[in-house]
């Protein structure tokens, strides 16, 4: 993709030192991780030199990196950067390597605020402030209540205050037009580096990492769930930079949205697919009308690409002899096609059942107290037949509905109007400018994929999953300063 390598080489703003340092920092990020990987876990000689090495590259002037380094190490390790607790003794304590990256960045803002006092909050931030306020007094009434879970309420605090903390590090960090179009080419080179777990999921035929979400239907994924998200995401910027133009080789660019679609179908994630269909349709209404023509030509030709390698799959899939080479192929199309064919029977699934069940059974605690909600660490007992099992509200595959039933009333609408102001606070300033509108459609599709999918999944009860939220909205707030910067200096 040549404008992505055209515009980080030429960047004037960040300068080759800046991706000398951004380069070595990540290899000494990505050698501690497969260090503590094949030794057995993150000790804490493994956690003071991730910290050490977050101190070394990012306090003296560097936020911005650290936070590219947060989302490609996420990006490319999931779980086992994000989720990895810190191992002393016997006891495994909920502090990730992901936190000590976010301290560190913190720290280096928080320093630079102390000196330049430039940061200023803004209506949509008002909001978030009210959530906050909420998350802490539900933290505070989990420590109390005898029947929540200290270490689950703790989790649904981090997930719910410190992870969003992300919005601002953007809004701060990417304070220029460079920076914003740096970041969103830097991301689409992380995604492209994923293309590795594709080949790697076609040629074992399990992908790395599938085994933490098994399927429900026959078959098995190609692709971790969490990078078929990630490559969502992509897919959707991507699109809104390609059909304004702005990718400079269109046919390179179609065959990596291709490989990364393949990866999407691969990951065997139903809801990320109408998610995905529902995202592009949003970014096509939204596009502007000259946009809007480009787009249905290119669509046209690749629903029929589409077709076609659907029906070749197919038959290839039929006429292939069993044998040990063409195994792995064939048991992906079936899989697949097993997971279309559930769509029609989604009452005899096991996943959709249970999901059902639990959500039922969350709207019935919810109702013991609706306008505050019952608060962190709580837990659900589901009974099927003679069975009986215990279920965190936090995991109850449902976002949206696992925040109003924990913070109730209150906590569901001062996030849903943060998101919303963000929207709506974004929408006026990106509409003038012409060179950052592709980009922003590309983030607000990105966000309703988002979440469409978090009815579904505990988006935001993952932090792996959650930051790509706070990042996609403190991109969409940077316009209100990126765009006033740009008039500024033509006035």
């Amino acid at each position: 993709m040549r404008s992505i390598s055209h515009t980080i080489t030429d960047d004037s703003v960040l300068g080759k030192d800046f991706y000398i340092q951004g380069t070595f920092a990540l290899a000494f990020f990505c050698i501690i991780i497969l260090a503590y990987i094949f030794t057995g876990g993150l000790t804490m000689p493994f956690f003071l030199a991730i910290a050490l090495c977050a101190l070394i590259f990012f306090l003296p002037s560097y936020e911005y990196l650290g936070l590219i380094c947060i989302i490609g190490l996420t990006m490319f390790f999931e779980k086992l950067f994000t989720l990895q607790p810190l191992i002393i003794g016997d006891n495994a304590y909920k502090l990730y390597p992901i936190d000590a990256l976010m301290a560190v960045v913190f720290l280096a803002i928080i320093i630079k605020l102390l000196i330049h006092k430039k940061f200023k909050f803004n209506w949509p931030e008002i909001f978030l402030g009210i959530f906050f306020l909420i998350v802490c007094a539900n933290m505070l009434r989990g420590t109390m209540d005898l029947n929540a879970q200290f270490a689950t309420a703790f989790s649904s605090f981090k997930n719910y205050f410190w992870y969003p903390l992300i919005y601002f590090v953007v809004i701060y960090a990417v304070d220029s037009r460079e920076k914003f179009k740096n970041f969103i080419k830097i991301f689409l080179l992380f995604s492209i580096g994923l293309i590795g777990f594709i080949v790697y999921g076609i040629a074992t035929g399990q992908g790395l990492w599938t085994e933490f979400t098994p399927l429900s239907t026959e078959g098995t994924r190609i692709l971790a769930f969490t990078h078929a998200f990630y490559l969502s995401v992509a897919i959707l910027i991507a699109l809104g930079l390609l059909i304004a133009k702005k990718l400079n080789n269109i046919l390179f660019s179609l065959a990596l949205m291709w490989i990364w679609l393949i990866g999407i179908v691969g990951s065997m994630m139903r809801h990320l697919w109408v998610a995905l269909i529902i995202a592009v349709g949003a970014l096509f209404i939204i596009s502007p009308k000259q946009e809007k023509g480009y787009f249905s030509k290119i669509f046209a030709k690749n629903i029929v690409i589409i077709i076609t390698l659907i029906l070749l799959a197919l038959l290839l899939a039929n006429l292939m002899p069993a044998s040990e080479s063409s195994g792995s192929f064939v048991n992906i199309v079936d899989s697949t096609k097993n997971r279309v064919v559930s769509f029609l029977t989604a009452s005899d699934d096991t996943s959709v059942s249970w999901r059902m069940d639990l959500w039922r059974d969350a709207l019935h605690k919810w109702e013991t107290n609706p306008f505050f909600g019952i608060g962190f660490g709580k837990q659900l007992s589901l009974e099927t037949f003679d069975w009986q099992t215990f279920e965190d509200v936090k995991n109850i595959h449902n976002s949206p509905l696992a925040i109003l039933v924990q913070t109730g009333i209150v906590g569901f609408v001062s996030l849903g109007l943060f998101i919303l102001a963000v929207l709506f606070a974004s929408y006026k300033h990106i509409v003038k400018d012409k060179d950052l509108r592709p980009y922003y459609a590309g983030i607000f599709a990105a966000i309703i994929l988002f979440l469409l999918s978090s009815f579904f999944q505990p988006y935001l009860e993952a932090n792996f999953t959650s930051i790509f939220l706070w990042m996609l909205l403190g991109l969409l707030g940077t316009s209100k300063f990126i765009t006033n910067k740009n008039e500024n200096s033509s006035n």
